[in-house]
């Protein structure tokens, strides 16, 4: 059987049986198409770069009998600060890379069906406008809201609570004994911690599916209380949880509807009740306790915060989400939904974001855009490749939002601040320079025949209210910033 036929059984047997212990996979290291898949992966990953020797299979062997007779070490890897200290890039060995993605898709096999269905976090097709549509079909009905946010999401883990997760599925210790090397790997021109606090970084290959593997225990955890809670509360409410919840005229109907939804993305999570508040108060208290016995990681209580969405609104992945007792049906800048909850742009952290980008200002009658200093030295090609897509992306990334009006007035910003940058560039007025460019700011490319646009506000109208589904979505901001520092570079 090859290795690639067995990781299926491997999934299959996951599948029909979620407490299925799986055994003897270290000897899935001995199949070569294996090793050749791994390869395969990272040759065809854009962002791992690295030299492909015409030996390439004699290496791949090589490195296969040293990791299969474990002498193999995973080497230590330079740590580089990238923008002024607030991003760290993490350069790894290309053995390692090949080695990480050969345990990646052994654990990829084995917890893939298992994992939690509403986690989108690092899932092939499972974005941040999956998990929005999904709250915006199942917290319909919800009144208190329990959201939380992990801190350090990575250097959060421990390592011997993960070890511990992972041969509850695997038992199999050569191949823990080989994660638990890949755990202990170093950093170069770093202050090298304690193996149990070196973090588990996203730009490593394995990082994501260890960091999934780990925090889904809190994702099973809190959704047995879906399963459980509700008989617990119908059934033995008055007579066990009288010091918990308060009783009241309304209390029956109440524990009759009762019912809970929960969802994470990545370190952001929230569960949604529709009950009383004691019953979130309750659960949170839970959460705490399980969070520090389980995962042995000290949450801080102010991370988890209780809100009532029809007084108030909580932010979750970039939009701010509340939900109106009833719906203005003639106004033509709400999308037609049959939902109550409401998905909108949070204008004041997205114009504190721009005035850091220097984009806007404020003066005493509001914000207004201005040109961007930084920029008035490049190509007129590349400032409007800037502009153009840090709107596609902003765009791209909040088509859901119910309220239209506001991407018209990120529109204007934008579109403002680009034509007053070629105006200070150019030493003409803002008038001149659409007489130039047009009222679309066409630019001519050079080496080309094609020109540069920026974007029509029409696209938005055509698009609004609809979740791109299936589709990765990064923080327009802070990509569109890393990617023009390396367009500079």
């Amino acid at each position: 059987m090859t290795g690639l036929r067995r990781l299926e059984v491997i999934r299959e047997l996951s599948k029909k049986n979620k407490g299925w212990i799986h055994t003897h996979l270290f000897r899935l290291l001995n199949k070569q198409d294996i090793w050749n898949l791994a390869y395969r992966n990272l040759n065809n990953n854009k962002k791992l770069t690295f030299s492909v020797d015409k030996d390439i299979s004699k290496q791949l062997y090589q490195l296969q009998q040293d990791v299969i007779s474990e002498r193999y070490n995973f080497s230590s890897v330079q740590k580089t600060t990238l923008l002024n200290k607030h991003r760290q890039q993490i350069f790894p060995i290309l053995n390692d890379n090949i080695v990480q993605e050969v345990i990646r898709i052994i654990l990829e096999a084995v917890y893939s069906p298992i994992l939690y269905q509403h986690s989108y976090a690092f899932e092939t097709n499972r974005y941040p406008h999956d998990a929005l549509k999904y709250i915006e079909s199942s917290f319909v009905s919800t009144k208190w809201v329990i959201q939380g946010n992990i801190e350090n999401f990575y250097s959060s883990i421990n390592h011997c609570s993960l070890c511990i997760i992972i041969s509850k599925r695997i038992a199999d210790p050569r191949m823990i004994r080989l994660i638990q090397k890949c755990l202990r790997q170093g950093f170069l021109n770093e202050i090298i911690l304690s193996p149990r606090n070196i973090n588990i970084s996203l730009n490593t290959i394995i990082g994501p599916i260890l960091a999934n593997i780990y925090y889904n225990e809190l994702d099973l955890n809190i959704n047995e209380y879906k399963e459980k809670l509700p008989e617990v509360f119908n059934n033995f409410y008055i007579r066990n949880w009288k010091n918990i919840i308060s009783e009241d005229s309304s209390l029956d109907q109440d524990v009759i509807k009762y019912n809970l939804y929960y969802v994470r993305y990545k370190d952001n999570w929230m569960i949604g009740i529709n009950g009383k508040k004691d019953i979130a108060v309750y659960l949170k208290l839970n959460i705490l306790k399980f969070i520090s016995d389980n995962l042995k990681y000290k949450f801080n209580p102010n991370k988890i915060q209780i809100k009532n969405l029809y007084r108030g609104s909580l932010q979750f992945l970039g939009y701010e989400i509340f939900i109106l007792n009833s719906l203005t049906a003639n106004n033509k800048n709400k999308r037609v939904s049959k939902s109550n909850i409401r998905f909108e742009l949070p204008i004041h952290n997205f114009s504190r974001c721009l005035l850091k980008m220097g984009l806007i200002c404020k003066t005493h009658k509001g914000i207004r855009p201005i040109s961007n200093t930084n920029l008035i030295s490049q190509k007129d090609e590349l400032i409007g490749l800037y502009y153009s897509q840090l709107y596609l992306n902003i765009q791209n990334y909040y088509s859901g939002i119910t309220s239209i009006k506001q991407l018209r007035y990120i529109h204007y910003l934008l579109k403002y601040s680009y034509a007053m940058t070629l105006a200070h560039k150019h030493r003409k007025s803002i008038s001149q320079i659409f007489a130039i460019y047009g009222k679309t700011l066409k630019i001519n490319r050079i080496n080309s025949y094609n020109t540069l646009e920026f974007p029509q506000y029409y696209v938005a109208i055509e698009k609004k209210g609809q979740w791109q589904v299936s589709t990765l979505f990064n923080d327009p901001i802070v990509l569109h910033i890393i990617l023009f520092l390396d367009q500079d570079q």
